[in-house]
């Protein structure tokens, strides 16, 4: 069964089509030119995009030759005041110290100290260490009885590692045993970065072959290595929390200083501890290993084992002033052990820890003219006048 339509029908369906074809396109057409952006809009911003990068380009090299041109006026001088050459008495058997006989000799009083390379002193002589200042200061005396105080420090020792020397100089007749504590004794191991790989701490390995483009992009590598800084600052302080922390590293040193603690007491030999603060922070309230320090303390009380910490000896002093090889080497230098030496030796005398015989007799606020000074003691003590007015006889007056 079929439909049919009449001409006039078809006609009028045709005429109604067209029309609603041409009412239909001109809005699909609209509906696409808003939703593609004209060819003069995708140059403008081809040439936006062109003019921003190019400008960034031109800052960069600015910036590149500018750090060029002053980074070597900023740059610190280089200079270096450690010996040229380092000596070694002729009897002596290591760079540590004097040759001492393993006999203690008569009217001897002998000290051994027993700690790692701030004992040691790298890019020291020897006999500006600690030890070394500490034994002048005890011979200052015309009494018969005389002090050996024997550097026993051996770089990259901890306190598990010393319970040896310990016991060495406890047999070796030691009168007195001094621990020197750093705050990397708990470890296990010395850390070594593997050939090739970026130390913990430290700048990074900017060379050639190793990050070529932050070598020759200078100030680009100058920014990382700022970043460097900041991330290795709160990397070491950790490590340093982290070694009094966890078991394994806190168990060690807690046995070792147990096991020295009974060295001691079956030698009947005394020991004490010499704590040193980190010298690559600044020795204010901003020093971040207190709580380490008083952690120590606390170990050592229960241990019966006296403790000089000698942390608010350096107050108020830059850390780089006390820095053996500044920008290179945080160990402590010649001022730094000689204001150990003379805070251990004050120490050492109110503890009663050394005989009476080797107290220093004299003291004084300044060193004067010896003329002037012995003039004064002239007028509040006659006695003493003598040698200076044999001496001013030969000499006379001139100053």
């Amino acid at each position: 069964m079929g439909v049919l339509f009449s001409r006039n029908t078809l006609s009028t369906i045709e005429n109604s089509g067209e029309a609603l074809l041409e009412a239909h396109q001109p809005m699909e057409a609209h509906k696409l030119q808003d939703k593609s952006p004209s060819s003069g809009s995708k140059v403008s911003m081809l040439r936006l995009a062109l003019v921003v990068l190019l400008g960034l380009f031109l800052a960069l090299i600015v910036i590149e030759v500018a750090f060029r041109l002053l980074s070597p006026l900023m740059a610190p001088a280089r200079w270096s005041d450690r010996p040229q050459f380092y000596y070694k008495p002729e009897a002596a058997t290591s760079l540590q110290d004097f040759g001492y006989p393993q006999a203690k000799p008569a009217n001897t009083f002998r000290i051994s100290v027993v700690g790692d390379s701030f004992t040691f002193g790298p890019w020291l002589q020897f006999d500006d260490t600690f030890p070394k200042r500490l034994e002048r200061l005890l011979n200052l005396g015309n009494g018969a009885l005389k002090a050996e105080v024997i550097n026993k420090g051996i770089a990259g020792y901890s306190t598990r590692d010393e319970v040896n020397i310990v016991k060495e100089a406890a047999a070796d007749n030691s009168d007195l045993i001094v621990l020197q504590i750093t705050l990397n004794d708990p470890e296990l191991s010395i850390y070594k970065p593997r050939p090739g790989e970026d130390p913990r701490f430290g700048p990074l390995r900017i060379d050639p072959n190793n990050r070529p483009i932050l070598y020759y992009w200078k100030s680009l590598g100058f920014l990382a290595q700022r970043i460097r800084a900041a991330l290795t600052r709160k990397r070491y302080e950790q490590y340093y929390f982290d070694l009094f922390s966890a078991d394994e590293t806190w168990g060690a040193f807690n046995n070792a200083l147990q096991e020295i603690a009974q060295v001691s007491a079956k030698a009947k030999v005394p020991v004490v501890a010499v704590l040193f603060p980190l010298f690559s922070f600044p020795f204010d309230d901003k020093y971040p290993f207190v709580m380490i320090h008083q952690k120590i303390a606390g170990l050592l009380k229960e241990l019966n084992i006296p403790l000089l910490d000698l942390r608010t000896l350096y107050s108020g002093i830059p850390p780089e002033r006390l820095h053996v090889y500044p920008g290179k080497d945080q160990h402590p230098n010649e001022i730094a052990h000689r204001m150990a030496a003379e805070r251990i030796y004050t120490w050492l005398a109110q503890e009663n820890l050394i005989p009476d015989a080797l107290k220093i007799k004299d003291t004084f606020r300044q060193r004067q003219n010896y003329k002037a000074f012995f003039k004064d003691r002239c007028e509040k003590n006659p006695k003493r006048c003598f040698q200076y007015n044999q001496n001013q006889a030969s000499d006379g007056d001139e100053e």
